[in-house]
């Protein structure tokens, strides 16, 4: 049985409970009224503990989904950025490349002129 209807249950059997030690009580049957009462309050309190576990139980489970969501956010950026770093490294090797090549030809040229000269 899900949790949020015992409670509900347990509510009504408290406030049966309450009902019954007043009734007790107007009739002067103190002893009844009595017991009632005691099974009231300590089923209060029950429903009350059960309340509060649920309610700590929710908390986690929202702590946890949110950490787990940051978790996941910062992984995600940690991709991109390790993605955008190779691609800026690819970039760098790809025109570094390129100014050799370019460097390479016209050194060769050069010496080709100056060998040619007389």
């Amino acid at each position: 049985m899900d949790i949020a209807q015992k409670i509900k249950i347990l509510e009504e059997e408290t406030a049966a409970y309450l009902i019954m030690a007043k009734m007790y009580a107007m009739k002067g049957n103190l002893d009844s009224a009595f017991a009632y009462t005691r099974r009231y309050i300590v089923l209060k309190d029950s429903v009350y503990e059960q309340r509060l576990k649920q309610q700590i139980v929710e908390v986690q489970v929202k702590y946890e989904t949110e950490k787990m969501e940051r978790d996941n956010q910062l992984l995600s950026q940690e991709v991109q950025l390790k993605a955008v770093i190779e691609g800026q490294e690819k970039e760098r090797r790809h025109i570094a490349r390129e100014l050799h090549d370019s460097v390479g030809q016209r050194l060769a040229a050069i010496k080709l002129s100056w060998q040619k000269m007389p």
